[in-house]
Order: structure tokens, then C-alpha cells, then sequence
């Protein structure tokens, strides 16, 4: 396809080096280019800032994921954004112990934002729970239900 009479359309446009260091030196000063680096202590406050209560973003530290509650706080298992999920910790405050990252906690009537204790299964480890699940499906498969 010919191109356009009168186009203004500029192709492999390239700025001589004593051009782009005279730009360059212009916009040294200037605060709203990208080139604009923080120090060190601007950069901790706003980090703080962003982080739990005092963030913009805070909504009371609880959020659904997958269905799950996660509880935001500090815990020695909590994950990469400080979360834990409320079903452990409901489990953990009734055993009065933390539980280990091997336990599962299982919920009985399967809706995963219901963590009442009373609703609330603990398996050893994710063999017991497999198990416990294959069982289930086994009694189903008897009574001619489907799972």
C-alpha cells in the first residue's frame, strides 16, 4: 500500500547522542519524570503506610479467598501477606495450641466460610483426610447418592 501524500508519520526518527544529553540534562531537575528515585527513608514511610490499619485499603484485616476467611495478623504461620486462615485459628484457640503445618482442618457440612467449631474436623495430616473422604464417597456410592 502507497503511503499517504502529506503524511507526518516520522520512521526510525533517531536523536544525535550531544541532543539527547542536552535533553537529558534539562529534565535532571524536573520532579515528574520517570528518573525521580525515593531515599531510603521515604520509601519505609510509605511502606508502613500501606500495610494494615493504616493503609487506604484496610477493610478490618478479614477476606474471602476461594470461599476461606483469611484473618489478617501476625501469626508463626501466616503467609506472605500476613493472613491466616480463620479456620485454623478457630481450631488453634479451641486445642489451645498452634497447629502444625502437617494438620488439616476439615469443615463437616462442607461450606468453607461456616468455621463454628462444632463444624470444624481435625485430621493428623492430608492422608487421614483423603481417607475420610474416599469412606464418605464409598457410603454415598452404597445409598446410590451422588457426591
Amino acid at each position: 500500500m502507497p503511503k499517504k501524500k502529506g503524511s507526518k508519520r516520522r520512521t526510525g526518527w533517531k536523536l544525535r547522542p550531544e541532543v539527547k544529553k542536552k535533553i537529558s540534562e534539562r529534565m535532571m531537575g524536573n520532579t515528574h519524570t520517570k528518573g525521580l528515585k525515593h531515599t531510603a527513608e521515604t520509601k519505609k514511610k510509605m511502606s508502613e503506610m500501606k500495610r494494615g490499619p493504616k493503609g487506604s485499603n484496610w477493610k478490618g484485616g478479614r477476606r474471602k479467598v476461594n470461599g476461606y476467611i483469611l484473618i489478617c495478623l501476625d501469626h508463626p504461620f501466616s503467609n506472605a501477606d500476613r493472613c491466616v486462615f480463620e479456620h485454623r485459628l478457630v481450631m488453634e484457640n479451641y486445642l489451645d495450641r498452634f497447629l502444625t503445618r502437617e494438620e488439616v482442618v476439615h469443615h463437616i457440612n462442607d461450606k468453607k466460610d461456616d468455621n463454628r467449631i462444632e463444624n470444624l474436623m481435625l485430621f493428623p495430616n492430608n492422608a487421614g483426610h483423603k481417607a475420610y473422604h474416599a469412606q464418605l464417597r464409598k457410603i454415598a456410592q452404597q445409598k446410590g447418592v451422588k457426591s
